[in-house]
Parts: structure tokens; C-alpha cells; sequence
């Protein structure tokens, strides 16, 4: 959960599996990249799903903003979130500086 970047290593991990090494460590991604793709993944849901669940997003949201160093004052804000429009308003000034 909050790591899609790890399909980019599908091969690389079967690899290491069937010789038995070790797999390759996660992709470096950046902190930008990694809110940028939250928000797109919550306007998908929003489109889909609509704003009457919501709140089913925040689990996510939480997921890809560890590892950071202000991870744990946006996690408090990002628990609360009620809306696609409110989490743009919380993420937008991140992903777009």
C-alpha cells in the first residue's frame, strides 16, 4: 500500500527469487512524487467512487506520506480529510512547488 512503484521491479524480484538472493530495495521516490501520485489516486476514486465514501481514501493517503521528515504533521491533517477539494488544498502546495 502506497508503493505502486513496486511493479516497475516484477522481474528484477522473480529474478532474485529463483536464484535465491536477496531482492532489490524499493525504487527511489521522491517525496513529491510519491504525494503527487496519492493525489491522482484519490481524484480516481473520487470520479469513481464519489464523494459519499471518501473517507475510505485516508488509509492510503497515510500510506504514501511515510518516510518523510514533516510525514507526521501531514498524517494528523490527512486523517481528517472529508473531500477531494480538501485534500488539494493540503497536498497542491507540495506536489506543485
Amino acid at each position: 500500500m502506497g508503493n505502486p512503484w513496486i511493479f516497475l521491479m516484477c522481474e528484477a524480484i522473480r529474478a532474485a527469487v529463483r536464484s535465491g538472493q536477496t531482492p532489490p530495495d524499493d525504487p527511489c521516490v521522491s517525496t513529491v512524487e510519491k504525494l503527487a501520485m496519492a493525489l491522482e489516486h484519490a481524484e480516481y476514486f473520487d470520479r469513481h467512487r464519489g464523494r459519499q465514501r471518501f473517507q475510505v481514501v485516508r488509509k492510503y493517503l497515510v500510506a504514501y506520506s511515510r518516510g518523510f521528515p514533516y510525514a507526521s504533521e501531514l498524517n494528523r491533517r490527512l486523517v481528517l480529510v472529508e473531500s477531494l477539494q480538501e485534500l488539494e488544498s493540503i497536498l497542491q502546495p507540495v506536489v506543485c512547488a
